[in-house]
């Protein structure tokens, strides 16, 4: 997924970017890849693959992301892309769980839950309740956000709240 990230954005720098926002309890980095106009006052965000084993949403992610870039300034429909991402962008964080997926791919292949056997699902604030065991990756975590990727997600949805009009 790296690498093909770098590749489309090294080849059609002109409407994409990425950064990390985050690096996992394993180091690995979480990306948040940005499509369309970085100031636009209107963004979607897109997180892929919070439940490790779920790992076909970042290749569908992957694949609608190459499909804009390639039609950009094409018409999809009787419609451009360029156009519609002139007024608004898309953040994809495409892998939220790259510890978990490691595991789901390597080990235990139905392992929903991050490297510390939490849930990122339930780890978020909202009716938040602590319960489940991590040994199983049932665990909520000991407290709301307390997984490095349920922190970097609410920061890039804290952050891009304040610059613009947020659809989740």
């Amino acid at each position: 997924m790296v690498l093909d990230m770098k590749s489309l954005c090294d080849k059609y720098s002109e409407y994409v970017r990425y950064e990390s926002i985050g690096t996992t309890k394993e180091n690995r980095n979480i990306y948040d890849i940005i499509l369309g106009n970085p100031d636009a006052k209107k963004t979607l965000l897109v997180v892929c693959t919070l439940h490790a084993r779920e790992y076909v949403a970042t290749v569908n992610g992957m694949k609608q992301l190459e499909y804009y870039l390639e039609n950009y300034n094409r018409k999809i429909d009787g419609v451009k892309p360029a156009d519609i991402f002139s007024e608004c962008n898309i953040h994809y964080v495409m892998m939220a769980n790259p510890d978990g997926v490691t595991i789901s791919q390597n080990s235990k292949t139905t392992w929903k839950a991050n490297g510390n056997g939490v849930n990122l699902n339930n780890n978020f604030p909202f009716r938040f309740r602590k319960k489940g065991k991590t040994s199983n990756g049932t665990s909520t975590g000991t407290r709301a956000l307390s997984e490095k990727e349920t922190q970097a997600i609410a920061k890039l949805t804290k952050n891009l709240n304040k610059k613009s009009k947020l659809a989740v």
